[in-house]
């Protein structure tokens, strides 16, 4: 009797496993309450828009958003580790579902996209077509308008033609870490 029990048990845990992997999850909205986290975001949205850089400022024509990523951080009495940059990066409709954030939120209108490294490392991310593109349309909404370029190979071989064409932008040393510890003020580090 034992011996069936634990055959229907194992069973049903299986068909269950089966069920969860083809489970699709939302990107939450969260709301962003630590202060050292928003006066952050704040400072980063602050820079560059009115970052007197001689190239092209996408967040001074409101273009762009932030990416929080945070670590779980366990060295000393830190706890954990948040990375602040600005980002003017497009999804495209075949984008992996592990580029994906975990979570999206706004901090003085602008948006700020969440990556959890703790989900990262053990879930896997299964976002349906509908939430993917809804987070796309958020994303897009922040950057320039996706224009219809063809490329030629040579004189008249057309090569690729893409409708949703934008230029992504990187900018580098543009972050910030904030590491957040016991019953001690944040280490602020600008990259």
């Amino acid at each position: 009797m034992k011996c069936l029990f634990l055959i229907v048990l194992s069973f049903l845990i299986k068909v269950d496993l089966s069920i969860a992997q083809k489970r699709y999850t939302d990107i939450p909205f969260v709301e962003i309450s630590d202060s050292t986290l928003v006066s952050n975001i704040n400072k980063i949205v602050d820079r560059e828009v009115n970052s007197d850089s001689t190239q092209y400022n996408p967040y001074s024509k409101g273009y762009g958003y932030v990416i929080l990523n945070v670590k779980e951080y366990s060295k000393g009495d830190t706890l954990v580790q948040y990375y602040i940059s600005p980002m003017w990066l497009s999804y495209k409709e075949d984008t992996q579902d592990s580029a994906y954030p975990d979570a999206y939120s706004y901090v003085g209108g602008q948006l700020v996209i969440i990556r959890l490294s703790v989900l990262t490392n053990f879930v896997p991310k299964r976002y349906s077509a509908n939430t993917k593109k809804r987070l796309r349309n958020l994303i897009n909404s922040r950057l320039q308008k996706a224009k219809k370029i063809t490329l030629y190979q040579g004189d008249k071989n057309k090569a690729v033609t893409d409708k949703n064409f934008r230029i992504d932008y990187i900018k580098f040393d543009a972050g910030i870490y904030i590491y957040m510890r016991k019953n001690k003020p944040p280490i602020i580090i600008k990259e």
